[in-house]
């Protein structure tokens, strides 16, 4: 249907300022049908052609609008496979009134789960650029008092080790999670603190951890180098993602 000498971002340009427009003027009702009619379209474009900017326009602009699980996927998808280039305040997204946190957490863990399984051979570049946008995102979050731990592992373990040359941001989060959350029990600040690549905090962060009660060295699996607190391996990782994205889909 569409010609290979067709320009593919001018044209889904043009099919999401149709969708804006219609939007604007369109019954609850009529939106729905409008956006899948849409989503159904780019099927047919190449995904680099989308703008990420456009794409996360688009889902706040349907969010509300109970898509298909099917054209929703579609869309986040789109927009995971570019979370590269995404921003904290667009990450920042409110959670539904029935969540458990105050941001929707399980849509990033799918934005994340789509950018790690998009079938293409990640650059190293666009690993680590993400790496330092999650290391924001999640210090925005930890002090949310009512995100469950286990979402927090999720967040904290979603990406592979090489994504981070630094764990101090993931210790910071986890320093200001587990003071929020006093109450946890051993067990879940073993498994929280197991984020952590001790090889990989500074000099600054290992003196912090010495003289910090809550992560101490017993609540990982890591046999540090006392002298400078630091490990010859990283402490075994979690990789949580996958599951706590299928428990909370």
């Amino acid at each position: 249907m569409i010609s290979r000498k067709v320009d593919h971002a001018a044209i889904s340009r043009l099919l999401f300022d149709v969708l804006r427009h219609r939007y604007l003027n369109a019954t609850t009702d009529e939106k729905r049908p409008t956006a899948e009619i849409i989503m159904g379209l780019t099927y047919s474009f190449d995904e680099s052609s989308f703008s990420y900017k456009g794409l996360f326009g688009i889902l706040r602009l349907t969010s509300s609008n109970n898509l298909s699980k099917h054209c929703r996927s579609r869309l986040e998808s789109i927009v995971g496979s570019q979370i590269d280039q995404a921003t904290l305040d667009s990450l920042l997204v409110p959670a539904y009134e029935e969540m458990d946190s105050l941001y929707d957490v399980n849509l990033v863990l799918r934005f994340l789960r789509y950018f790690l399984q998009s079938g293409v051979q990640i650059c190293v570049k666009r690993l680590k650029r993400v790496g330092s946008l999650m290391d924001l995102y999640i210090t925005e979050v930890a002090p949310d008092p009512s995100l469950k731990p286990y979402k927090f592992v999720a967040l904290t373990t979603a990406l592979p080790d090489s994504a981070r040359d630094s764990y101090d941001a993931i210790y910071r989060a986890i320093d200001m999670y587990l003071e929020v959350h006093s109450g946890l029990a051993e067990e879940e600040k073993m498994k929280i603190c197991c984020a952590i690549n001790y090889a990989k905090l500074s000099s600054e962060t290992c003196k912090h951890l010495a003289r910090n009660s809550e992560i101490s060295i017993k609540n990982s699996n890591a046999s540090p180098d006392h002298s400078a607190l630091k490990v010859e391996k990283p402490a075994p990782r979690h990789q949580l993602l996958e599951q706590t994205v299928q428990f909370s889909s």
